[in-house]
């Protein structure tokens, strides 16, 4: 049996055991059998039945045609509170810093954070916390605009998706600072486990 035959009854046997395995990230594990395990997956999903929805897909549904992120549903609707998300999750990942996580993991919840890079180890912290797979619950938030949330945050640093995106500078009024360390500070533990290695 092959590394993507593998892959693929990994992938078969958790969808049709009712999880919503990440197909992004089998994909990635494939690496260059992604086009065969995407072949695979195709013809897999035009004969099995979808799974029926769980009350939680229903909800976290609900939410997201109104407007609110999947995750911030989801937690609402186990009644846990961030703090209490917060707690937890340091001690699944070993984090002294529970302000910086809190902020990452809001960041993460409110769908304003890149779920890409993200560890393996935080999503399967959340996935104990929450009883269920929460990756495929992230989904970037949307502007009045039509823009990214994600990218308007990653410009900004704010949150408030009505306001309208800055223009940028004219090429005039940029000012280089021959003092500045054109570096970015270097990623911490805490870091990497939301931002990755980059």
């Amino acid at each position: 049996m092959t590394d993507v035959d593998r892959l693929f009854d990994e992938l078969a046997a958790a969808y049709v055991s009712g999880e919503r395995p990440d197909l992004a990230a089998y994909v990635a594990r494939a690496g260059d059998d992604a086009d065969e395990l995407a072949r695979l997956v195709d013809a897999f999903l035009r004969v099995v039945p979808p799974p029926e929805p769980s009350e939680d897909d229903v909800a976290v549904m609900r939410a997201r045609l109104e407007g609110e992120p999947g995750l911030l549903a989801l937690r609402r609707r186990r009644a846990r509170r961030v703090d209490d998300v917060v707690e937890e999750l340091a001690g699944r990942l070993e984090v002294e810093d529970r302000v910086r996580l809190k902020r990452y993991y809001q960041r993460l919840e409110g769908g304003v954070l890149d779920p890409h890079p993200v560890d393996e180890r935080v999503w399967d912290a959340l996935r104990a916390l929450f009883g269920t797979s929460v990756r495929s619950l992230i989904r970037p938030l949307v502007t009045h605009e039509g823009g990214s949330a994600m990218a308007y945050y990653r410009r900004t640093g704010s949150l408030d998706a009505s306001a309208p995106l800055p223009s940028a500078p004219a090429p005039s009024e940029v000012v280089l600072t021959p003092d500045a360390d054109p570096r970015p500070p270097e990623r911490d533990s805490l870091d990497r486990l939301f931002l990755g290695d980059a």
